[in-house]
């Protein structure tokens, strides 16, 4: 009998020590490919660090950040294009490391390091360690070495991702300590940019989703209509509020891109309320009030602790004003609104849709059938493209690629619809997740859809199609991999010929010109020769006529005039389109300031990126009163001519 018991019970001993050993070895391969992917990433974003900038980009972002260094408040002080929380660590680091702009840079470079584990760690939920390090390659790829400019929607898409993998951890164990640290990633991204109420937005809808999910478990055989009028409302009602959002700059680009995959994510949630939503109305009422409350405390931590200055001096209006009302000025300025897609790029669209698709087929889709799918896919294309000029290829892929989120979307919704009770729960509701988000976080390309954008929110729209694919098991790995490793081709390719958005600038028209290094204390960075040679000039006139501490005067849209040359702006002013006195009033109200200001030099920016040139009387008064004038690059400077340093003006 002993001999007997001992065969029955050592083989699951065994068994458990294999496994046990298997565990092991597979959470090694893990942290091998992790430490790898990492190092590759860090390696390949690091050249980006001072190279290129938008002038207006980095010279908005530092002004902002030294006057809150002063002691200035965003939005009372000054008009802050954004919420203000970035600014204040802009500042901060200011404090510690020097004023410059490259501070900023290597602040955005230790935040994207960050980045990066927790791409890896939600691929790794449906990936092999392999296939997951690609995953996170092809995403970081997409992100901040399109544009290495410390903007607020970067940080955004950071703590989304943050947020992301703490609510996958809630999901998996009801956990309300990572529903809290959710909360408080979306409260920091808010506190970024007040386009973070996306990420925000796209959490809420999963707590509901999440409601919808367990409920349906925990009580299979009770109903509540209810429960589902509720629910069909609370959607709804988003899909209203992204309508009214939308609805200035409403177009068929915008119904495609924009408003159609919130509008699917929104009937998505509601059939799903209705199809599998199970529980009575006070347990189901009283579980969802709980998880909202843990999550909106999270979001309301950071925020409040942002708010006491505010409160303290009586600013809450200002700052209400600054967010809400004044970004209307944004729209009839700088707003660029989705174009219709052409039928060029809805025919180019078609290899895409294939990809995505193909990991879909049935599973008695063969794998020589599969195959063969992908072959003439690529073939196709390849045979397209083979001789269209580079320029050609780069916009047709890069529109294409674009218009291919809002397909994704859709698609995934109609699948989780179809195959929803043969999906795993844990894939499912990781699934749900990152089509909300890709879809809500896709609206911060509205008003203004220029091409980085895109990559703004890029990274959770290919994790979430690598989830997709992964629901069709080995037959999907074959359409997996040649989408990761066409988004990463071109990624790198696009960067390294300089026609994505960021490095020197560049608009898509091909290689750049010579580098050289701005030499200024506060703009150590690699820009073209052109360019930097042009500022170098322009802060040397400016500091030659003024002293340490003086106010000087730079229009239309130039914050970094005064940044690089550390000169007191005498205005609330960064964007004159924020600027709501009528021109008119203008001319005088800006005349007055400049003689209560005792201002000896004005810059006159003649190419301003999104406001007006300074109107004509505005500059004929101005030369009136500064009458020796210097052209450097794009800007006139005028210099009084009263001051004892004239000398020095050629």
């Amino acid at each position: 009998m002993q001999t007997h018991s001992a065969l029955i019970i050592e083989p699951p001993e065994q068994l458990s020590r294999d496994e046990s050993r298997t565990g092991i070895a597979s959470t090694k391969s893990a942290l091998i490919v992790g430490v790898v992917t990492w190092s590759i990433c860090a390696a390949y974003l690091l050249p980006f660090v001072s190279r290129g900038w938008y002038a207006h980009d980095d010279g908005l972002l530092g002004h902002t950040a030294e006057r809150v260094l002063n002691g200035e408040l965003p939005h009372r002080d000054f008009d802050s294009c954004y919420t203000g929380g970035l600014a204040s660590l802009h500042a901060f680091s200011f404090h510690i490391f020097g004023i410059n702009l490259s501070t900023m840079r290597w602040l955005l470079y230790g935040a994207s390091l960050t980045f990066i584990p927790f791409l890896y760690l939600i691929a790794l939920r449906c990936c092999a360690p392999v296939m997951a390090g690609l995953v996170t390659l092809t995403c970081f790829a997409w992100s901040v070495p399109n544009y290495f400019a410390a903007m607020p929607s970067w940080y955004i898409l950071f703590l989304t991702v943050a947020a992301i993998y703490c609510l996958i951890r809630f999901s998996e164990s009801n956990s309300r300590y990572s529903l809290l640290l959710a909360g408080c990633c979306c409260g920091l991204a808010v506190l970024a940019k007040i386009n973070g109420l996306f990420s925000v937005a796209a959490c809420l809808l999963f707590i509901l989703y999440h409601n919808q999910s367990r409920s349906s478990i925990a009580v299979p055989d009770v109903r509540s209509k209810l429960v589902c009028w509720v629910s069909s409302g609370i959607c709804l009602a988003y899909c209203a509020l992204v309508f009214l959002l939308l609805r200035r700059g409403l177009n068929g680009g915008t119904l495609i891109n924009l408003f159609a995959p919130n509008v699917a994510i929104g009937l998505f949630l509601s059939w799903n309320e209705w199809v599998n939503g199970r529980g009575r109305f006070s347990e189901r009422s009283l579980l969802l009030v709980r998880d909202v409350s843990v999550y909106v405390a999270g979001v309301a931590l950071p925020v409040m602790l942002f708010v006491i200055p505010y409160v303290a001096t009586e600013s809450l209006p200002d700052l209400a004003y600054g967010l809400f009302v004044l970004p209307q000025k944004r729209f009839e300025w700088a707003a660029t609104v989705e174009p219709f897609p052409t039928l060029l790029f809805l025919v180019v669209l078609v290899p895409l849709a294939l990809l995505l698709l193909s990991g879909l087929m049935r599973s008695d889709f063969n794998a020589i059938s599969h195959r063969r799918l992908m072959v003439s896919v690529l073939c196709v294309s390849v045979a397209a493209t083979s001789a269209m000029p580079a320029a050609t290829l780069y916009n047709i892929a890069w529109s294409s690629i674009r218009l291919s989120a809002p397909l994704a979307v859709l698609i995934t919704a109609l699948v989780l619809a179809r195959r929803s009770k043969s999906i795993p729960d844990k894939s499912r509701n990781t699934l749900v997740l990152l089509m909300l988000a890709a879809a809500a976080l896709s609206l911060i390309q509205f008003p203004f859809a220029a091409r980085i954008y895109f990559c703004y929110f890029a990274s959770l729209l290919i994790l979430m199609v690598v989830y997709l694919q992964s629901l069709s098991g080995r037959s999907g790995l074959a359409s997996q991999t040649v989408f990761l490793v066409f988004l990463l081709s071109f990624a790198v390719w696009s960067q390294s010929n300089h026609y994505a958005y960021c490095t020197y600038p560049v608009r898509g028209e091909g290689p750049a010109r010579s580098l050289a290094m701005m030499e200024l204390e506060r703009g150590s960075l690699q820009l073209e020769s052109d360019t930097a040679a042009c500022y170098q000039e322009l802060v040397d006139v400016i500091q030659k006529h003024t002293g340490e501490g003086d106010s000087i005067f730079a229009a239309s849209d130039c914050p970094e005039v005064y940044f690089l040359a550390d000169r007191r702006n005498p205005t609330r002013t960064m964007y004159d389109l924020f600027d709501l006195v009528r021109p008119e009033d203008r001319t005088r109200q800006v005349m007055e300031m400049l003689a209560r200001e005792d201002i000896n030099v004005v810059v006159v920016n003649m190419s301003p990126a999104f406001s007006e040139k300074l109107d004509k009387p505005l500059r004929r008064e101005i030369l009136k009163r500064f009458p020796r004038i210097k052209a450097v690059g794009p800007f006139i400077v005028a210099v009084r001519e009263e001051t004892h340093r004239l000398a020095s003006v050629p």
